[in-house]
């Protein structure tokens, strides 16, 4: 089956910048009801990852820049999400890590995405979806390579 009646690059290329606009709109809606944004939700999940870490790690994990990273951080501590904590041994070094509302939030918010994608899983076969993550890994794997 062919369906690529321009260049198969320019094609991909278009497909996965509309791909990323409609998700980063539909996450923006849906995360308007827990007052918070994507790239706060990203924080935190590198921290739940990692454990607690300093701004320049944590833009580094995000690849933004060390400003763009604190004032996400100064908004998610004013929330009570994350604490800035200093090192004993050297106090010019400053962790930050979630607090423990920020963990529960991230719990409810992580069953509460869970029934958002079920509810946009449940619109494919098995087939169509088996097809869409194999054709996403190979994507993935050859831009990797």
């Amino acid at each position: 089956m062919k369906v690529l009646n321009e260049d198969p690059g320019r094609k991909i290329y278009s497909l996965l910048k509309e791909l990323n606009a409609i998700f980063n709109k539909n996450l923006r809606e849906y995360l308007a009801g827990w007052n918070i944004t994507a790239q706060q939700i990203m924080v935190l999940s590198l921290l739940r990852e990692r454990g607690e870490m300093k701004i320049s790690e944590i833009a580094y994990g995000m690849d933004l820049a060390d400003s763009n990273i604190s004032g996400i951080v100064d908004r998610l501590e004013h929330n009570g999400l994350v604490e800035r904590m200093r090192s004993l041994k050297d106090r010019r070094i400053v962790k930050v890590r979630l607090t423990g509302k920020a963990e529960d939030m991230i719990k409810d918010l992580d069953t509460d995405i869970g029934k958002y994608f079920s509810h946009i899983i449940d619109r494919f076969t098995e087939s169509e979806l088996d097809g869409i993550i194999t054709s996403i890994e190979m994507l993935r794997d050859k831009l990797k390579n």
